[in-house]
């Protein structure tokens, strides 16, 4: 009989940690809506996945083009794609439908309609959220960087290094940017079972979330091509003027009550519902960010805090000019 030398030990231990990866399955959460341009495309990575248990469920949020046809021919096609027709609900409500419809399994990932995932997207992803675990109804949130893209799935660049992440961040900024996510069951249970009424996007309350009651793991490789186009409902640039004006065009929009970027609001919500279950640290913060709606006095107090702290050094200026004009 072979000793159990500590090399050979090592050796089974990482032969039975890949194996534990590949036994995982993970359910893909995909919303769309009037997506027949470049659905397939989408499609079709999703299900090249390297990851041997990948399962599909698409919410249309009430197409009127030729979507659902699409969508149906798949679910036809392959017995692990599961698709439901639906009311326009919006692309949050949509996605929030999603997580109440998913199924009990290990893994969950949110994806959009019109991108196309690296073949290791969700095995790179998985095992990183299996080394990381501490324990086992820890929640976890993993997401990556972008690579950039245009129509025709030419490469434009990457998206910025991320600097820095945690609940601080994430009452500021949507790091976690929802098509590269991928979350455990702990992780999905403690969203669903909080869903709120109204949230600024379906992955930046994710990320709230997790990051105050569980961990968020970062991935600094591009894992998925992030297509740019017309039609995109939250898009980015590789550009650091592009990725400007975009944020001073959003954010200083004159419709700024119904625009995407209300994270005062969300402040609001994460209190009302987590409150009891931050620590007091990020109730602190939390508490400041509220506190600070109060008065210009109390708004410049804020402003010019450490608690305001976005990823690259030009947006936590434009923040703390919102913070300054009461637009946030």
């Amino acid at each position: 009989m072979e000793r159990d030398t500590p090399r050979r030990m090592a050796v089974l231990n990482a032969e039975l940690k890949y194996t534990t990866h590949m036994a995982a399955t993970v359910q893909v959460l995909m919303s769309t809506y009037n997506g027949t341009d470049y659905l397939r495309e989408q499609i079709e990575s999703i299900l090249a996945q390297d990851h041997p248990h990948v399962h599909l469920l698409v919410r249309d949020d009430g197409s009127s083009d030729g979507t659902v046809s699409v969508l149906r021919e798949y679910e036809d096609a392959h017995e692990d794609v599961r698709v439901v027709a639906g009311e326009n609900l919006g692309v949050v409500q949509s996605f929030f439908r999603l997580l109440e419809l998913a199924d009990n399994v290990d893994y969950y990932a949110f994806s959009d309609q019109d991108d196309v995932w690296k073949p290791s997207k969700l095995s790179r992803a998985v095992a990183m959220l299996e080394e990381e675990r501490r324990f086992d109804e820890e929640p976890l949130l993993y997401f990556s960087r972008l690579e950039f893209v245009d129509e025709d799935l030419n490469r434009l660049g990457g998206s910025p290094e991320v600097k820095v992440i945690g609940f601080q961040n994430a009452l500021v900024q949507n790091q976690c940017v929802g098509c590269t996510s991928v979350f455990n069951a702990p992780a999905r249970r403690l969203v669903v079972q909080n869903l709120p009424e109204e949230a600024l996007m379906h992955d930046w309350w994710v990320y709230a979330v997790v990051s105050a009651l569980g961990r968020v793991i970062h991935d600094p490789v591009p894992t998925i091509c992030y297509r740019q186009h017309s039609s995109n409902v939250v898009g980015d640039t590789a550009s650091r003027l592009g990725r400007f004006l975009r944020r001073l065009r959003r954010f200083l929009t004159r419709n700024w009550k119904d625009d995407i970027f209300r994270p005062s609001d969300q402040a609001r919500r994460l209190a009302r519902t987590f409150g009891d279950r931050l620590d007091d640290d990020e109730r602190e913060l939390v508490k400041h960010m509220i506190q600070s709606k109060k008065s210009l006095l109390h708004r410049l107090s804020y402003a010019f805090t450490a608690d305001v702290r976005r990823n690259e050094f030009i947006d936590t200026v434009l923040f703390r000019l919102m913070v300054l004009i009461n637009r946030y």
